[in-house]
């Protein structure tokens, strides 16, 4: 019996990793296969063992693993800052880096805003999210999601929370509405959100740039956020964009937000940041806030591992790596195929499919289907076993965060297998799901049962 306590205690993991490059997984038992999940959380954006990362991490190693953020210089955060910065063409003017985890990030970009409004004499204390939406674990972040498995902890929830709906127009609009009605429908639920709970006790909304894994990768409409901002400007609200799974170059715009109009006052990242190679997290200010701070002596906050060195050297390679070369001019016209791709495979011949959303190289596949849970993990199981793909697949979407290292021909490759075992599965899935027990959330990878 193992004395490790894992997530899920009666169905513990039975394959060990034992080598990566690239999109490749090796696992023990001469398993191998290609990983369209960034490494199960989105978490590696550009693939394993690059070397140039790994160069870099080598070198940080001799000299420190990690240096304290309030005490010593890093030139690498320097290097960071300013490249981050600059990206983002003049929309921020300051990076803070804030711990380990795009949670931490968030929980920091919360405090953040809570100084700002109190230094401008402002007592705020109340943040505005959506439903539908996960931005980490802490007790403070995770009051800002509506998973029922969390509900557990919901007597622990600070009550300074205040949600408004969901943004999806394929499961949120009303029939027959069109973008621009469900549009502004959303934008007068949302201003009477304010409205009705004290503009001037809310700091911020938090929200991501680009919903992420509950949803599976939904984009927003034209004009959303750019009506969120207005609304939020009139009673100056803070907007808290999170791009933890969609930002460092994965939907093909470095920051996702950029095809919009919107000038953020805080953006926060995580994994995406170092990919996976090592843990770091970040809040880059926009102009005004970023003014404000440089009235204090010192910042209110700080974390153990905050602008953790060695993280922060993974970082700055990984980023050099995706704005280098011709990484983001390919990633949406791939991501556009690849999604076009699996239209035109299955429009035709299933049912089941309702839609492929998403842009580069985060998009998700929507089905409906009687017990889509247990569709989507069977689904999973079969292509890992007999196509040697790994896929995120459960509830009602099978969502997908190719590393951004592929090519649009292995990556079409991939994509007709899985194509392949979604239509063999629904010709098959009434006879099979007629006698089949509900499935538990975490699916055995080893089980051959199906």
């Amino acid at each position: 019996m193992s004395n490790l306590l894992y997530t899920f205690r009666d169905n513990p993991p039975n394959l060990e990793i034992i080598g990566s490059r690239n999109s490749i997984i090796e696992f023990s038992g001469g398993i191998k296969v290609f990983d369209t999940t960034g490494g199960g959380t989105s978490n590696c954006t550009i693939g394993w063992g690059n070397d140039q990362v790994l160069r870099a991490m080598s070198s940080q190693m001799m000299r420190i693993c990690h240096s304290d953020y309030k005490s010593y210089k890093d030139e690498n955060r320097e290097i960071l800052a300013d490249l981050l910065v600059s990206i983002s063409l003049g929309k921020f003017k300051k990076l803070y880096l804030a711990g380990n985890s795009g949670g931490e990030a968030c929980e920091a970009a919360m405090k953040l805003s809570f100084q700002a409004h109190n230094l401008s004499g402002e007592k705020r204390h109340k943040f505005l999210c959506r439903s539908q939406s996960y931005h980490g674990s802490s007790t403070e972040v995770m009051s800002m999601t509506d998973r029922p498995n969390l509900d557990i902890y919901k007597s622990l929830y600070p009550q300074n929370k205040l949600f408004v709906p969901e943004h999806n127009f394929y499961r949120c609009s009303i029939p027959g509405e069109t973008e621009n009605e469900y549009l502004r429908r959303e934008l007068s639920v949302f201003e009477s959100v304010i409205l009705e709970n004290e503009p001037e006790t809310i700091c911020a909304f938090v929200c991501e740039s680009f919903t992420g894994g509950l949803s599976g990768f939904v984009p927003p409409i034209d004009g959303y956020l750019l009506g969120i901002q207005s609304i939020l400007k009139k009673y100056r609200i803070h907007l808290i964009l999170d791009e933890v799974i969609c930002g460092n170059g994965v939907t093909g715009n470095y920051y996702a937000f950029e095809p919009t109009d919107v000038y953020p006052d805080f953006l926060f990242m995580g994994k995406g940041l170092a990919s996976g190679y090592a843990p770091i997290s970040a809040v880059l200010l926009g102009s005004a806030v970023s003014e404000v701070f440089t009235k204090i002596p010192r910042i209110q906050h700080s974390t153990t591992h905050q602008g953790y060195s060695l993280g922060v050297a993974a970082a700055v390679a990984v980023q050099k790596y995706i704005t280098s070369g011709n990484v983001l001019d390919r990633v949406i016209d791939d991501g556009e195929y690849i999604k076009n791709l699996i239209k035109k495979r299955l429009s035709n011949v299933s049912s089941y499919f309702k839609n492929v959303r998403g842009r580069g190289y985060r998009f998700a596949l929507e089905y409906e289907c009687p017990k889509s849970n247990e569709f989507g993990m069977m689904l999973a199981n079969r292509l890992f076993y007999n196509k040697q793909v790994q896929v995120d697949a459960k509830w009602h979407r099978i969502s997908f965060s190719p590393m951004l290292c592929e090519t649009r021909e292995s990556l079409v490759n991939i994509f007709e297998k899985i194509c392949d075992e979604f239509i063999f599965l629904e010709e098959r899935w009434l006879e099979i799901s007629s006698t089949l027990p509900n499935l538990p959330n975490q699916l055995d990878p080893h089980s051959r049962a199906f």
